[in-house]
């Protein structure tokens, strides 16, 4: 097959190597409300100094909250400022 890449880079793959890996354990996942971004964005500071290294982590907004929510119920919160939505695949929290 083709690929591409940036600025039209083009090229045909013609060799792949895999390593294949024990699979790890189960992830754990965790959602956190918070009052504003800004509050979101100090938590995300504070974890991420503690060395961590989630395997994900996303944020919502209020808006992006209740759009979702418009769309489909995940029994968001819609008035709080912002989630937090962590996983983790570490073997400790």
């Amino acid at each position: 097959g083709l690929f591409t890449g940036s600025e039209g880079t083009l090229g045909v793959i013609v060799e792949a190597t895999l390593k294949l890996v024990p699979q790890g354990p189960d992830p754990l996942s965790a959602l956190a409300t918070f009052p504003s971004v800004t509050a979101a964005a100090e938590a995300v500071s504070a974890y991420m100094n503690t060395g961590a290294q989630p395997s994900m982590l996303e944020m919502m907004d209020g808006t992006t909250i209740a759009m979702v929510q418009d769309m489909t119920d995940f029994g968001l919160d819609t008035s709080v400022g912002a989630v937090l939505i962590m996983q983790s695949d570490a073997t400790t929290a």
